[in-house]
């Protein structure tokens, strides 16, 4: 009998987020197409605003990690 190898579950790179915002762009852009409702189309680009946010606010955690490390470093030779 086979197994099934599920994916890991885990954090998402920025670039894993910013493939999944291309793909709610290109839904957006068919739903305008084939003359969706706006309320719908609204909707959908509201979780692509909400996407981006996410997206960069994880940017930001990581660039303030890495300064406070960096930064933590510094004290840390200097306590040597």
């Amino acid at each position: 009998m086979k197994r099934l190898i599920m994916a890991k579950k885990g954090p998402s790179t920025i670039q894993d987020r910013l493939h999944r915002i291309e793909g709610q762009l290109r839904g957006v852009e068919k739903l305008i197409l084939m003359k969706e409702d706006t309320q719908k189309i609204l909707g959908q680009m509201e979780a692509i605003i909400s996407s981006l946010q996410s997206a960069k606010l994880e940017l930001v955690k990581g660039e303030m990690k890495k300064s406070l490390l960096a930064q933590l470093d510094g004290v840390v030779a200097m306590l040597k």
